[in-house]
């Protein structure tokens, strides 16, 4: 709930900066050499603290995210991950155990979320057009977000 909380709270910037990952790309089976951003497509950006995404995906079912991103081949799903180099194997460790084949950009240097708001949050989502600017805010995935509504008003819209 502190999650949700913080999200409907926040004020971020309407743009949003995308950090391009620097060899820090992982999924479940570990690292992603081939991860490439299409800049051009409309996106869905997540962000997270490891406690944050633990928390998200605790509300999640087994499996939606990668549903979403698979019925949606038109829009790049991003996500970010706020971590230390020494939290790669907990970060794998954590989209193993709820069987998440997505990849992540662990954030080392706290980048994404410098460029993208002042305040810290342990999850924010945007869903953005193809030009980065934010039209709603929405985490993916959780039961306790208003993603699945948002996503659906947002891709009627942009139609």
């Amino acid at each position: 709930m502190a999650l949700l909380s913080s999200l409907f709270s926040c004020t971020p910037k309407n743009q949003v900066n995308i950090v391009l990952p620097d060899n820090n790309v992982y999924n479940k089976d570990g690292k992603v050499n081939d991860y490439k951003i299409d800049l051009s497509k409309k996106k869905v950006i997540d962000y997270f603290t490891i406690g944050g995404l633990i928390m998200n995906l605790e509300y999640t079912d087994i499996g939606k995210i990668d549903r979403i991103i698979q019925e949606n081949p038109d829009w790049e799903f991003i996500f970010y991950v706020k971590c230390e180099e020494k939290d790669t194997t907990k970060v794998k460790g954590i989209l193993s155990r709820y069987e998440c084949r997505f990849p992540v950009i662990l954030d080392f240097k706290n980048e994404f979320s410098e460029k993208n708001f002042s305040e810290q949050y342990g999850g924010i989502g945007f869903i953005c057009d193809e030009r980065n600017r934010s039209l709603s805010l929405a985490i993916i995935g959780t039961r306790q977000s208003f993603f699945d509504q948002n996503f659906a008003r947002v891709k009627r819209t942009l139609k």
